[in-house]
């Protein structure tokens, strides 16, 4: 059938046509990184093709105790039959169980993922560690008054730009995340609300968008509970959104956004 397990054991000068696809082993490398490995080499042309293995949509991650779907950004081959599987949000520690997988999956010849499609394997023992000192940044913007998607870059003392973390920058990845279009980020098509503003909005619709609003809000991995209200401007004509948001840390953050006009 092939022989060994090196690069070139794993790649089509190992492995005779008539093996099956499926997944053998995986294990965290970082807290936001995966190998997986596959019995035979999978189709890995391009992260853009259904069921290519260099496209994330092709695979799920979950925490198995509390459902979450770990969102994979990007993929790379380490070798023809291994991929290392890159996360938006961090893993749980070692007692934490995972799963990841694909339905799928093809080979090179287009044939469909046999099982197992799905593996189960502990987190990494660093992350609650990792966790608590890991600091996301951005590029530090002031957002234009009035509750607007437009901001202005911030310039330090040096002439460098200047970067925001924390609460500041939950606030605009909230904003990131209600006014994205679906399918405008490729490893996500489902990303995104599509709000626009100054978009005609139902009075009617207020309750139903408002609820929408919550459930992306809360579907950030920082982000415990949401509130949104939207609230009608007479001055201007425009319905604002008062958005509301807890933390997991305990912390409370709070963002206006421009949504529509009635």
């Amino acid at each position: 059938m092939g022989w060994g397990s090196a690069p070139w054991g794993t790649s089509p000068w190992g492995f005779g046509t008539t093996g099956l696809l499926f997944l053998t082993g995986a294990y965290p490398s970082s807290i936001r990184s995966i190998v997986v490995g596959c019995s035979r080499p999978p189709r890995a042309l391009s992260a853009l093709g259904i069921g290519d293995a260099l496209n994330p949509a092709t695979w799920t991650v979950t925490v198995v105790n509390t459902a979450e779907l770990l969102l994979v950004y990007a993929v790379r081959m380490l070798d023809a039959g291994t991929a290392e599987l890159f996360l938006l949000q961090p893993m749980g520690g070692y007692g934490t169980q995972h799963t990841v997988g694909s339905t799928t999956l093809i080979t090179p010849a287009g044939v469909v993922i046999n099982y197992p499609r799905l593996l189960a394997f502990n987190g990494t023992q660093y992350a609650d560690a990792l966790k608590n000192s890991a600091s996301q940044v951005d590029l530090q913007s002031r957002q234009v008054p009035g509750g607007t998607l437009a901001a202005t870059l911030v310039v330090t003392s040096a002439g460098d730009y200047a970067n925001e973390g924390g609460d500041a920058l939950l606030k605009k990845i909230i904003i990131r995340q209600l006014s994205s279009q679906p399918g405008d980020w490729t490893f996500s098509p489902q990303f995104g609300l599509g709000l626009r503003t100054k978009y005609p909005l139902s009075t009617r619709d207020i309750p139903t968008k408002e609820k929408e609003m919550e459930l992306v809000v809360q579907s950030a991995p920082e982000v415990d509970t949401a509130r949104v209200s939207i609230s009608y401007n007479p001055s201007t004509g425009i319905l604002v959104a008062n958005i509301q948001a807890r933390t997991r840390a305990g912390a409370n953050v709070e963002t206006n956004l421009s949504i529509g006009a009635r």
